[in-house]
C-alpha cells in the first residue's frame, strides 16, 4: 500500500478527524500559525496526542488567511512529499 499524507488547516477537530480515518494517511501535516487562537491550538494538541502513536504528525506554519502563501506552502510540501516518496 502506497503512503498517503494528509496536509489540512485546522480550526475544529472533528473535519481533519473525519478525513483521517476515511483516508487513512500515514503522516498528517497540520498547517498552523504562529499566535492561533485557543481553540485552534487545543484541536491541533489533541490531534497530536491522539494520532502520535500511530502516524507522523508534523505542524508546518502559515500565514492561513493568505490564499496565496497557504497555496505556496502547500505546492512545496507536496513537493517534498513526493521527493522523500521517490527516495
Amino acid at each position: 500500500m502506497s503512503k498517503l499524507t494528509l496536509i489540512s488547516t485546522i480550526y475544529s477537530l472533528e473535519p481533519v478527524i473525519i478525513c483521517i480515518t476515511r483516508l487513512s494517511p500515514s503522516k498528517i501535516i497540520l498547517l498552523s500559525e504562529e499566535g492561533a487562537p485557543d481553540k485552534k491550538v487545543q484541536s491541533e494538541e489533541m490531534i497530536e496526542k491522539t494520532f502520535k502513536n500511530a502516524l507522523v504528525v508534523e505542524k508546518k506554519y502559515t500565514s492561513v488567511y493568505d490564499t496565496v502563501r497557504v497555496a505556496k506552502d502547500v505546492a512545496e510540501l507536496i513537493e517534498q512529499e513526493h521527493a522523500e516518496a521517490t527516495r
